[in-house]
C-alpha cells in the first residue's frame, strides 16, 4: 500500500468525507485517516445518525397509532423494547457505514485506521490499534477532526439524565 498521496485527510466525519471525495473526484490520490472502528466519525457512531435514528423511530411508532384516523390499519408488537430500538439504530449505522466504505472504495480513497500525529507539514505518523506505526506523506493535509460538545460548567454532567454525544 502506497504511503504517498496528494491529499491526506485526518478525520472521516462529514467534513473529512466531503474533503476526501472532492479531492478524489479531482483525480488526486487521497488517504483518509480515522480511529479504528470509527470510520464516519462521531456523526455516524455516537451523535447525529444514532440520535436521529432513535428519534425518527419513536416518531414513526407514535405515528402508527394515529394512522387509524385515516383508515389505515396497522399493528405493533406489544413487546417492543429499548433493545429493539438499539438494534434498529445499529442496523442504520451499519448501512450508512457500508455506503461510506463503498463511496471511498469507488473513488479510490485509501482508508487508514489509526490516530495521526504530524511529523512535519507534509508527513503524518499513523498509530494503528495494535501499536504499529505507518508514515503517510501528502502535498496537502486536511484536518477534519470534528469537535466536542460544549459543557456548561453550571450544568452537572454527572447526573444520569444529562447526556451529550460523548
Amino acid at each position: 500500500m502506497s504511503s504517498e498521496f496528494d491529499v491526506v485527510v485526518i478525520g472521516s466525519g462529514p467534513a473529512g468525507e466531503k474533503a476526501a471525495m472532492q479531492a478524489a473526484k479531482l483525480r488526486h490520490r487521497v488517504a483518509v485517516i480515522e480511529r479504528p472502528g470509527r470510520l464516519g466519525g462521531n456523526c455516524l457512531h455516537t451523535a447525529t445518525i444514532p440520535s436521529k435514528t432513535l428519534r425518527e423511530t419513536i416518531l414513526y411508532i407514535a405515528g402508527v397509532k394515529q394512522r387509524s384516523l385515516y383508515g389505515i390499519q396497522t399493528t405493533l408488537r406489544k413487546d417492543l423494547s429499548v433493545d429493539d430500538l438499539m438494534r434498529r439504530k445499529e442496523a442504520v449505522i451499519g448501512g450508512q457505514l457500508e455506503v461510506l466504505e463503498h463511496k471511498l472504495d469507488r473513488n479510490g480513497v485509501t482508508a487508514v485506521a489509526g490516530t495521526a500525529r504530524f511529523l512535519d507539514p507534509h508527513r503524518v505518523e499513523v498509530l494503528d490499534g495494535d501499536g504499529a506505526r505507518r508514515e503517510l506523506t501528502g502535498r496537502f493535509i486536511v484536518i477534519a477532526t470534528g469537535s466536542r460538545p460544549a459543557r456548561d460548567p453550571a450544568i452537572p454532567f454527572d447526573d444520569e439524565r444529562v447526556y451529550d454525544s460523548d
